[in-house]
């Protein structure tokens, strides 16, 4: 049986912390928050790096890309901006979409960088130019998160009127529409060893789809609030999901059973869980309103 024991916690933004990302290095990872900074940590114990950007505004996705050392945060305001580490200046700050970009994605083979915006389109950008190639709108509520499709040069867009969209990259049609309800869908994830397509949404739900067949297998009731995210581990046949619930869980991937259910009662968030990343093999960081970023330790073989 699996399970998550704590390593450490830091609570050093002043605000929700809304987004995590793996960092330039080996075990490090970047945290954005609602207080306008984008700071850098390492390791299960949580160091915090002297690295430090401050947006100004409240940073609602962050992103690393290795190839050009560019830090990217996606803001409250919509703007997107880009940041040289190479010379420490920033080197775009692009503004598409009203009301703030929840997500973004890089398609590295197609040297694109997509973001997913509050208006409900998805913004398209050529890398490295930053020039934008199109943008998509899809729905009439917001686009929480976007997934790349290995393989199919395709990527999925969590729509917040209740579908998942699958969009081709060659002319950008859509090809196919995954219904998950009549509310927003919050979070995405792909099976590792399953063609499956899960969807979290806002009635607390994990959605199965086949794919590529499309069709909908199953349907879990996951949480008692929205399931903000779902994030395989790297290796091991579990995954966790994070809720405005505030809980965490760790589920088995083959079964679909909950492996551990963690609250505020357990050592977890008082408040939102908002994101989740395997930082490595054996640590799961969590991220929540309650400011806290919390490092824990997966342990295998507890009876």
């Amino acid at each position: 049986m699996y399970a998550l024991s704590k390593i450490s916690e830091k609570a050093n933004h002043t605000g929700p912390v809304y987004a995590v990302c793996p960092g330039p290095a080996a075990q490090t990872f970047y945290s954005a928050s609602s207080d306008g900074y984008v700071a850098l940590w390492k390791g299960p114990g949580l160091e915090q790096l002297h690295e430090a950007v401050n947006v100004g505004v409240p940073v609602f996705a962050v992103s690393y890309l290795p190839e050009y050392n560019w830090l990217l945060a996606g803001t409250a305001s919509g703007s997107l901006h880009g940041v040289d580490r190479n010379t420490r200046t920033e080197r775009f700050n692009k503004h598409v979409h009203p009301g703030g970009v929840f997500d973004l994605l890089v398609l590295g083979p197609l040297q694109m960088l997509l973001a997913a915006g509050a208006d409900g389109s998805v913004s398209i950008w050529e890398l490295p130019a930053m020039k934008l190639i199109i943008q998509l709108p899809m729905c009439e509520g917001k686009i929480r998160r976007l997934m790349a499709l290995p393989g199919s040069g395709e990527f999925a867009a969590a729509c917040g009127d209740g579908t998942v969209r699958i969009i081709e990259t060659s002319f950008f049609n859509e090809t196919a529409r995954l219904v998950c309800g009549t509310e927003g869908v919050t979070s995405l994830a792909l099976h590792p060893s399953k063609p499956v397509l899960m969807a979290g949404d806002k009635t607390a739900h994990v959605h199965l789809f086949e794919l590529p067949g499309q069709s909908r297998l199953l349907s879990i009731p996951a949480h008692n609030f929205s399931v903000y995210d779902i994030q395989f581990h790297p290796t091991q046949p579990v995954f966790a999901t994070a809720s405005r619930d505030k809980t965490l869980k760790l589920w088995n991937s083959q079964t679909l059973e909950v492996c551990q259910r963690i609250s505020s009662r357990e050592g977890g968030h008082t408040h939102s869980v908002n994101r989740l990343l395997w930082l490595d093999d054996a640590t799961l960081i969590t991220a929540g309103d309650d400011r806290r970023i919390i490092s824990w330790q997966l342990s295998t073989g507890v009876e």
